[in-house]
């Protein structure tokens, strides 16, 4: 028995350092959730008020929905090979360069997410737009700057 006893706790001494050794590589770290898939943009606001005629709009949702009412039907499209694709309704009159200028989004533009920012790169591959992202359900709210101005946006899940 006495011959025995050493034998016993030299295995369990080399189980429990195997295990103690498997639990330590792995990581406790959930990974950041996907934001591949089409959304529709349903709120948009700036802190502070972005000037239009002199006048600051906090809503731009709202203000852009009443001057263009086809913006109010715009999605945006991350799909899984980077590309981040706004799509405009036929016979929208809203200017694609005017998106672009205040979200980073166009037609052409490419997305890339490191950690919770998501970086947009507008269509002539230079001018990268930086938001901090959060996905919940079926929203993914994106909060980011534009020269002075805070913009908040969401979107859901079209």
């Amino acid at each position: 028995m006495i011959r025995f006893l050493p034998r016993l706790t030299a295995l369990t001494l080399i189980v429990a350092l195997a295990l103690l050794t498997y639990n330590c590589g792995k990581k406790n770290e959930d990974p950041a959730p996907t934001i591949a898939g089409t959304y529709k943009i349903t709120a948009m606001t700036s802190t502070p008020g972005f000037p239009v005629s002199g006048v600051p709009i906090t809503d731009l949702y709202a203000a852009l929905g009443l001057s263009t009412p086809c913006f109010l039907q715009m999605t945006v499209t991350f799909s899984t090979a980077g590309a981040a694709t706004l799509n405009i309704p036929s016979g929208c009159t809203l200017p694609e360069p005017t998106i672009e200028t205040l979200t980073g989004f166009s037609r052409n533009s490419k997305w890339a997410t490191n950690g919770n920012r998501l970086t947009i790169t507008a269509s002539n591959g230079t001018s990268q737009t930086t938001y901090d992202y959060t996905v919940s359900g079926n929203q993914l709210v994106l909060v980011g700057t534009n020269g002075t101005y805070t913009l908040n946006i969401k979107l859901d899940k079209a």
